[in-house]
């Protein structure tokens, strides 16, 4: 059987996509050729792609770094409170509305369980006295509600939302 040396839109999203989640060049291109593609090409499109997906995560710093006293997203106007050089902190008023903050908690109430520590004897999670929070995570776009507080932080930060983190509720 000859070997590929023409890569599908399949092949070239697998490739681009592991990529991002940082594997290293050479195990992209060591599946390759386990799946009959030629070597040098293996290597040019994971070379390739591997330059095209660097230029395309160079990313702006966060927007709130920028002048002005707002930030618009897709689906609201979020103000600046406060904002400092450094170290950089800068605090938001509206990011939720007051709506979307009753939305979370109550979607919440369910899954809050006590916050736990690592207990140093034994690496394991374990409930100690001293800490009396509850809290719970929801994963990155877990529902469409979840999902649109993803992409306004998202903007907001000026980066994809693929690279955050899911969002934490804690209660006190």
């Amino acid at each position: 059987m000859a070997a590929i040396s023409t890569i599908t839109p399949e092949w070239k999203e697998w490739v681009a996509r592991n990529i991002r989640s940082g594997c290293s060049s050479e195990s992209i291109v060591e599946v390759m050729i386990e799946n009959d593609f030629e070597s040098t090409f293996a290597e040019a499109v994971v070379q390739v792609l591997d330059i095209d997906q660097r230029q395309s995560f160079i990313y702006e710093n966060p927007r709130f770094l920028h002048q002005g006293n707002f930030i618009e997203t897709t689906d609201r106007k979020v103000r600046i409170a406060a904002r400092f050089d450094r170290p950089c902190v800068v605090i938001l008023d509206d990011l939720f509305t007051g709506e979307e903050c009753a939305e979370l908690i109550n979607m919440s109430l369910d899954k809050l369980k006590r916050s736990t520590t690592i207990d140093p004897n034994t690496g394991e999670e374990a409930v100690i006295e001293e800490r009396t929070s509850w809290g719970t995570f929801f994963e990155l776009n877990e529902n469409d509600f979840i999902s649109k507080l993803d992409r306004r932080i998202s903007e907001v930060m000026n980066w994809p939302i693929e690279n955050g983190e899911g969002l934490q509720i804690l209660k006190l």
